[in-house]
């Protein structure tokens, strides 16, 4: 199984609690296209069916379709004014990808279609990250029967991969897509026992993000952990492969979560351990978050606690082979703070992060240097229900910030725009925040008018009464649908 760490697991808390177990409920919608009737005897054409949303007049009185989805953006990755966001869109214990596009530096979005080749897209996957090359961009993400990979060669149509579980087993889980040193590089972990280890930590690599290689890292050197081992970020600095992760041991009282950085000097041929103190970035629990390369020098986000003490968002800087921390007042507030981005743009840093414990909200600070960051204010950052900042990338001076918000009463994506010391929210259309409520086919059946489908529609409203609708298939227009 995937182990999300702090970081994931706030992100998952956004969203709605079925989108965790997925597909494992026996009451849940089964896998796969419904069959198509088009192929009995007797009717006219083939080809699949499509079973679109009802209309209003079709569902129960008071039941809104848009209310029964939930949608994430948990990564962004930026190419000139091209910017391409992934998330989730979560209804009736069924997830999908989301992935949405911004060809004008971040002021307009659209959604992006995606498209299923091999016709293997199951009920429970969504895309957690995403990297870009010259030649397009790759997205990751997990599902219930291993990791999923999609590409794009603009970012306006994507394909869902053909899984390879010879490269990616069912027991592997994903973290992380970067593109470094002329490659994508993907790190993630794989639930098998090595030693005293209760996982392994496994990386895959691609020149072209379609062929992918698997490594166990327990045969490059990475094979003296005792208790879980995670990884969660890599880079390639000054001709290092940089991997960052931590080990949970709980057996040891004072650190039972700590921060590890692994190193290759080859290439990935073969890794070391850092030196780094155990309590580095926290003094009892401590997870990496994000490499961010700015200026020339290579830093790490955390998330660190004390004993009796809050969560604080800290920042490392790499020195050689070690590590120091370096705070800000913006990322340690009185309130649990978490980091979400840290960017380095063109005259200075944008921060956004969120706080837990009490009030849910969003944080946003810029600097000239790190030292000088100061908050944001926008009414928006501490608005109703949850405001969650995930991710972020730079284009020019202007960062764009993804993540999710509460403030119109469902959880739908987040996109900012912070810019010569403003933070704007960007508006997004209705394609995108609306989402496709999961359709749940429970019978077709063959009448005089043809071939009709009743299914569900979402989850139905607190009344109880979940709304019903017809789709017709018939023998003069395959695919036409019956109102």
């Amino acid at each position: 199984m995937r182990r999300a760490g702090l970081v994931g697991c706030l992100v998952a808390a956004a969203m709605l609690a079925g989108a965790c177990s997925g597909g494992d409920s026996d009451e849940g919608p089964p896998s796969g296209a419904p069959s198509d009737p088009a192929t009995d005897e007797g009717s006219g054409g083939g080809g699949e069916v499509d079973f679109p949303a009802p209309t209003r007049r079709q569902l129960a009185k008071g039941v809104r379709v848009g209310d029964q989805t939930t949608q994430a953006l948990s990564d962004v990755v930026a190419r000139g004014q091209t910017l391409v966001a992934v998330g989730g869109e979560f209804a009736d214990n069924t997830s999908r990808p989301l992935f949405v596009l911004s060809t004008d530096g971040g002021d307009t979005w659209t959604r992006s279609e995606v498209t299923d080749p091999a016709r293997e897209m199951t009920t429970s996957e969504s895309a957690t990250s995403v990297a870009r090359s010259r030649n397009g961009f790759v997205a990751t993400g997990n599902d219930n029967e291993g990791p999923v990979i999609w590409s794009s060669p603009d970012g306006v149509s994507w394909a869902r991969q053909k899984a390879d579980r010879a490269v990616f087993k069912a027991a592997d889980w994903v973290e992380r897509v970067r593109y470094v040193d002329g490659r994508f590089v993907l790190i993630g972990g794989n639930e098998a026992a090595a030693g005293a280890a209760h996982d392994r930590v496994i990386m895959w690599t691609s020149r072209n993000g379609a062929q992918w290689k698997r490594v166990d890292l327990t045969t490059r050197g990475i094979d003296d952990v005792v208790g879980e081992p995670s990884a969660v970020d890599v880079t390639y600095y000054r001709g290092d492969l940089i991997i960052a992760g931590g080990v949970e041991n709980n057996a040891i009282a004072d650190q039972p979560n700590r921060i590890v950085i692994w190193r290759s000097r080859n290439g990935g041929r073969s890794f070391t351990t850092d030196s780094t103190p155990a309590d580095l970035a926290g003094d009892y629990r401590a997870y990496a978050d994000d490499f961010v390369l700015n200026g020339g020098e290579l830093y790490l986000t955390a998330s660190g606690d004390g004993t009796g003490k809050t969560w604080d968002a800290v920042v490392l800087r790499a020195t050689g082979g070690a590590w120091e921390k370096i705070t800000a007042a913006p990322l340690s507030t009185s309130a649990a703070d978490h980091p979400g981005a840290l960017i380095g743009v063109s005259g200075g840093w944008v921060y956004g992060g969120r706080t837990t414990e009490g009030a849910e909200d969003a944080r946003i600070a810029t600097g000239g240097t790190f030292a000088d960051l100061a908050a944001l204010r926008h009414p928006g950052l501490t608005a109703r229900g949850r405001q969650l900042i995930t991710a972020g990338a730079a284009v020019g001076r202007r960062a764009i910030l993804v993540g999710i918000t509460d403030a119109s009463g469902s959880t739908e994506p987040a996109i900012w725009r912070v810019e010569r010391g403003r933070a704007t929210p960007v508006r997004l259309p209705a394609e995108v925040t609306g989402g496709r409520p999961h359709i749940y086919v429970t019978e077709i059946l063959r009448t005089d008018r043809g071939w009709t489908a009743v299914g569900t529609v979402g989850l139905s409203p607190a009344s109880g009464a979940a709304p019903t609708w017809r789709a017709g298939h018939r023998r003069d227009s395959p695919g036409a649908t019956t109102p």
